[in-house]
């Protein structure tokens, strides 16, 4: 994991979106299967968690997740993600963005 110094989010770095900053960064491989994904315990702090997918044949990260999983909370397309940089332009990526929330089970 990655946290971001006083410096690096001076500099914007920790900038998810226009709305939106976190104070870590986790990022994961393609083949990466996540139990639980870490949190903070603040809703201030934030953490963003970096999947990488294969283009060709994606698979959705979501699925390696080990956890159950609520349904969508929101979602919101075309946002400009500042941690991510189209190869070609160089500029923040354009993608969708999802919420999903954790499915509680009791006993």
């Amino acid at each position: 994991m990655h946290i971001f110094t006083l410096e690096g989010i001076s500099a914007g770095l920790n900038q998810v979106t226009q709305r939106l900053s976190v104070t870590a960064l986790t990022r994961y491989s393609e083949t990466s299967v996540v139990e639980y994904l870490e949190s903070s315990q603040s809703v201030d702090d934030g953490i963003a968690h970096l999947f990488s997918v294969d283009p060709v044949n994606f698979i959705h990260p979501k699925l390696n997740l080990q956890y159950s999983l609520g349904g969508t909370r929101g979602m919101s397309k075309k946002v400009q993600y500042r941690m991510m940089l189209d190869n070609q332009t160089r500029q923040p990526a354009v993608c969708k963005v999802v919420k999903i929330g954790c499915m509680i089970f009791l006993l």
